[in-house]
């Protein structure tokens, strides 16, 4: 199972607010199978060492109990073989002298180590923006599989305690009789036993999903859509269902299938704001240009913010105006203007959504906003 923990809407606040003279930000690619931990361990470590490495040499004429905090906690995390068994697909490990924040995450992520005076948020909003994570339900009458998607790895097959094998299995536990005319006839008797079988795997289903965020697609033969829709409780279930026989179709298969369905939801919902910031561009209420984006943002009037999930633009933002300043190059003292200005419209209730350089409306800027007014 995909151990995945994305940050809250206020952990996300307090992260974006977050300062200190040693704020490091780690990411790492990792491996939710537990004989892989501990090469993800010792990639852990090495990036640690790292980020020590930087705060020591910012502190060599000063103090060096930041170094030391920082080195003390990375060292217990590392330590610790409970927390590395249980991993997703990247890991965000967030730190400074005081505390320590881990989320592990769907996407697969590329190695960072920063230091700053704020943390490097950028990499995981893909996350929180579109997660990719995916339940499905493959429900036939001869067995049943709840299925784990996630966007980068392989799908994985659930233990579901009290799942039923399949309708004849139920009906034998019943004392129906599994045989009768009704199956031929498909009359009220079998359909009376396909909704009890379809509320006993519910039912069974709920005690793994139950709590959780995660959407649920519905893969079956259309006629069973209806009936396993009009006794499910789970409010993630999705509209969109995987039609056909799902015995057909291994694991990867359905993975591939429920890929498809949530690519085609998240390019709707970026289509319908790229419609949005066409249309709102010509009254002022929309824009590409960081420099008037980071403006906006530090004023509030960012109601939804794209941003490109790769690369950094180093800097500065003005706390009191926005203005920005452009450095060209990392340096102890600067961090990423995007990162910045994401943190100040989420601070302001705006929405952050995390996109690829093509499905931004202007392929020259990192950003595109829209506005509550104009700013």
């Amino acid at each position: 199972m995909l151990h995945v923990d994305l940050p809250t809407k206020s952990e996300l606040e307090t992260l974006v607010a977050a300062r200190s003279e040693a704020c490091v930000s780690i990411y790492l690619p990792t491996h939710p199978v537990t004989q892989h931990m501990d090469v993800d361990r010792l990639e852990f470590r090495s990036l640690a060492e790292r980020a020590v490495a930087q705060v020591r040499d910012r502190d060599a004429a000063g103090d060096r109990r930041r170094a030391a905090a920082l080195e003390d906690l990375f060292r217990a995390l590392a330590d610790d073989p409970v927390f590395w068994r249980y991993q997703a697909t990247s890991l965000a490990v967030l730190a400074t002298p005081d505390t320590l924040r881990t989320y592990r995450l769907p996407s697969r992520l590329r190695k960072i180590s920063a230091v700053s005076d704020r943390f490097h948020l950028r990499p995981m909003l893909r996350a929180v923006s579109f997660p990719g994570v995916v339940l499905v339900l493959a429900f036939a009458q001869n067995s049943v599989r709840l299925v784990e998607v996630s966007p980068d790895g392989p799908a994985r097959e659930i233990a579901v305690p009290d799942l039923p094998a399949a309708i004849d299995d139920l009906a034998r536990t019943a004392g129906d009789d599994p045989d009768a005319p009704a199956r031929a006839a498909g009359g009220e008797a079998r359909k009376t036993l396909i909704t009890k079988y379809a509320r006993a795997v519910d039912r069974a289903v709920q005690t793994v999903v139950a709590g959780r965020t995660v959407p649920l697609i519905l893969a079956c033969v259309d006629y069973l859509v209806p009936i396993y829709r009009s006794v499910a409780s789970s409010p993630s279930l999705l509209d969109e269902v995987i039609v056909g026989n799902p015995e057909h179709l291994s694991a990867q298969e359905l993975a591939q299938r429920a890929r498809d369905v949530l690519r085609g939801q998240d390019a709707r919902y970026v289509a319908d704001i790229r419609e949005r910031f066409g249309r709102w561009h010509a009254t002022g209420r929309a824009s590409a240009d960081l420099s008037h984006v980071a403006r906006a943002a530090t004023v509030g009037a960012v109601e939804t913010l794209l941003f490109d999930i790769d690369g950094a633009t180093w800097g500065h933002v003005d706390p009191d105006t926005g203005a920005i300043r452009v450095d060209g190059t990392p340096s102890a003292s600067s961090y990423d203007i995007v990162d910045e200005t994401i943190g100040r419209t989420i601070l302001t209730g705006g929405t952050v959504l995390g996109v690829r350089r093509p499905d931004l409306p202007d392929g020259n800027s990192p950003v595109a906003a829209l506005l509550r007014f104009a700013a």
